[in-house]
């Protein structure tokens, strides 16, 4: 990395946040442990979708009946999974943006839940 990529004003923490997530332009350093482990969520139920789909395939070892409606209705349950931890990502990142940003007005976010 080249001295122009890392602000200057960042040091210790703050520039390890910086440089540990690139793709955000500024994350709270008290939530950024939070969002690898979201995405090992993410990244445990692909590994479980590529392997059912795998095993669902083969035909020396076929599932059938019962076992295979079991592992498909897994697979879409994965699936959700994978949808839940990168809403868990995308929350985290969203909570922990420090207001350096505009923020969005939380009056509109609670008239959308109401």
């Amino acid at each position: 990395m080249t001295a122009e990529i890392i602000p200057n004003d960042l040091t210790g923490p703050e520039l390890i946040e910086q440089l540990l997530f690139e793709d955000i332009d500024e994350i709270n350093i008290d939530l950024a442990e939070f969002v690898p482990l979201a995405n090992k969520i993410a990244d445990a139920a692909a590994t479980f979708i590529a392997k059912a789909d795998k095993r669902l395939s083969d035909d020396k070892r076929p599932l059938l009946g019962e076992n295979r409606r079991r592992i498909s209705t897994a697979i879409v349950a994965a699936k959700q999974v994978i949808k839940i931890s990168d809403d868990m990502s995308r929350q985290l990142r969203l909570h922990g943006t420090r207001i350096t940003k505009q923020q969005p007005n939380t009056d509109d976010v609670e008239a959308a839940d109401e």
